[in-house]
């Protein structure tokens, strides 16, 4: 009689372990449309959610996240990336619902021409990134 317990109680273990397992898997998806950015934190690769939206043409500050001055206090910070450092980047804007914000988020080479496309001229000068393609990769 306690075998048929035992083994739903086993398969309610692995089952229970699998759940939260998958819900400590958190990935961030960053896509632009017509300038405007979105990006969605997707959790257990089944929920998703809108952390924020912007318009690229917004953005004050652009750049490496290594390059970054340290955020004022009345900044809200947006934590959207991986956690390597060595990809990430940071964007500042202005945002009608939380004030200044300071973006950290890692995007990848097709996020980022994107991003170019659509900067401020005043907010290139100040990101130093180049908008010229790299003439040693042609």
């Amino acid at each position: 009689a306690l075998m048929p317990v035992g083994v739903l109680l086993v398969i309610g273990l692995i089952y229970g372990a699998n759940y939260l397992s998958s819900n400590f898997y958190v990935e961030y998806e960053y896509m632009i449309t017509n300038g405007e950015m979105d990006i969605d934190k997707v959790v257990g690769k089944k929920k998703r959610s809108n952390l924020i939206s912007m318009q690229v043409k917004d953005f004050e500050k652009f750049g490496k996240l290594s390059e970054a001055e340290p955020e004022s206090d009345d900044t809200t910070l947006v934590v959207a990336y991986d956690g390597d450092d060595e990809n990430a980047y940071y964007a500042e804007f202005s945002h009608e619902t939380y004030g200044v914000v300071r973006l950290i988020f890692s995007p990848d080479e097709n996020i980022l021409e994107n991003i170019k496309m659509y900067l401020s001229g005043k907010c290139r000068m100040t990101s130093g990134i180049s908008l010229q393609k790299d003439s040693t990769t042609e």
